[in-house]
């Protein structure tokens, strides 16, 4: 399956990317993930979340007030990130689409969060499209195919990220359809070989008969 990975600098609206691709798969795709909403208070923000997409609950990832690892101003909330995104991403392989906001400073502080999606990388059990912080693209780049994102060309990979997964679904239903077919063609050469066998059985049987009541015929008594 497919790995895209979204990286660029913060506010390119990788988000509202990820957003807007989910919102068009809704309804033809099975997809799963979670987005980071940010939350703002006049103007300014003040937290970042993680939602599920298919559920739409919500948790803390990180707030200006708090406990927890710091990054920037922010404390990340591990317990709470983790109580949603980890059952999200064990259940992987029932998604056609697995969408992931983000791989980046805040979520890597789980060392649980960092070791599954490595683990989803390397199996790719479904089309996975994520979002990448400029630090990390490096780690995670040989795992699938890097797409930078910006505010002028935003519109335009995500028409083209909807194009190429809808190719991508298309190659898997040929294969699909050729399995069933390689089942079917299959099934139906056992019974060829199985009724071939059996006529075999009864001409030999035959065979046998005849040459029995030949030798019978030739016995002599005395």
């Amino acid at each position: 399956m497919a790995v895209y990975l979204l990286t660029g600098s913060p506010k390119a609206g990788k988000t509202t990317l990820l957003y807007n691709i989910v919102k068009a798969l809704k309804g033809k795709k099975k997809v799963g993930g979670f987005l980071s909403p940010e939350r703002k208070e006049h103007g300014t923000r003040t937290a970042f979340y993680v939602e599920d997409v298919s559920s739409g609950e919500k948790a803390l990832l990180a707030s200006i007030k708090g406990n927890g690892p710091r990054v920037g101003k922010y404390f990340v909330d591990v317990v709470s990130f983790e109580d949603l995104a980890l059952p999200i991403l064990e259940k992987c392989e029932e998604y056609d689409v697995l969408v992931i906001d983000e791989i980046g400073a805040m979520e890597m502080k789980s060392k649980k969060f960092s070791e599954k999606i490595e683990e989803i990388l390397r199996s790719k059990p479904c089309t996975i499209l994520a979002s990448v912080g400029i630090r990390y693209i490096e780690k995670f780049k040989t795992f699938g195919e890097v797409i930078r994102v910006n505010a002028e060309n935003r519109h335009l990979v995500e028409k083209e990220i909807l194009e190429k997964i809808k190719e991508e679904g298309k190659v898997v239903r040929k294969k699909k359809v050729s399995k069933k077919k390689n089942r079917k063609s299959l099934k139906k050469e056992r019974k060829v070989s199985k009724a071939k066998s059996k006529k075999k059985t009864s001409k030999r049987k035959k065979v046998e008969e005849k040459k029995g009541k030949a030798e019978k015929k030739t016995i002599v008594y005395k």
